[in-house]
């Protein structure tokens, strides 16, 4: 049955005085609307709930109250080394021996990647992510001495990073 430009209708036309106007709906747009529903929703899972991985021999400390962490520059502390991004930057006896705060091999790792970070920001053209902090994650060992932190977070300091989070374990709440 064709459907008719809207108005008047005799009642005597159809039996009960409804109209009996039906539409058809094909399946395949909307199979195709949920399709692509799915595929949008599982990237921005992905992208946002990427942790960071530990990819170094490194003991994290636990903590009771954690936020989960986002892909950023990752400083790794360990018992052997200083790392930017799995790139080795120095000893920790460089580090601990150095009676200055700032540690010059670091920061020049830090400004390098700080460098990367902006350009791979404006390649995106994304003015959402070009607006957005550099975020640093600190993978310090748990027996690690406090002043060598302490050092590695006054670094990152001075290379203009400011948004700084430590990785630890989630303790386990006992019940």
């Amino acid at each position: 049955m064709p459907i008719h430009i809207p108005g008047y209708r005799s009642k005597k036309l159809h039996a009960g005085g409804q109209s009996e106007i039906k539409g058809t709906l094909s399946l395949t747009p909307l199979i195709d609307l949920f399709v692509v529903l799915a595929t949008f929703l599982l990237q921005q899972f992905l992208q946002n709930g990427q942790a960071v991985e530990l990819k170094d021999n490194v003991k994290l400390p636990t903590a009771s109250t954690v936020k989960a962490l986002r892909p950023s520059l990752v400083v790794i502390l360990s018992k052997e080394k200083i790392a930017v991004n799995e790139t080795k930057v120095a000893n920790l006896e460089d580090l601990k021996n150095q009676q200055r705060w700032v540690f010059r091999p670091l920061l020049i790792a830090l400004k390098k990647e700080i460098i990367l970070a902006k350009r791979k920001k404006l390649e995106e053209k994304d003015p959402k992510k070009a607006k957005e902090n550099i975020k640093v994650t600190i993978q310090a060992d748990k027996d690690m001495d406090f002043l060598s932190i302490k050092k590695i977070m006054y670094t990152i300091t001075e290379s203009g990073l400011s948004e700084m989070s430590f990785a630890v374990i989630k303790k386990i709440k006992k019940k």
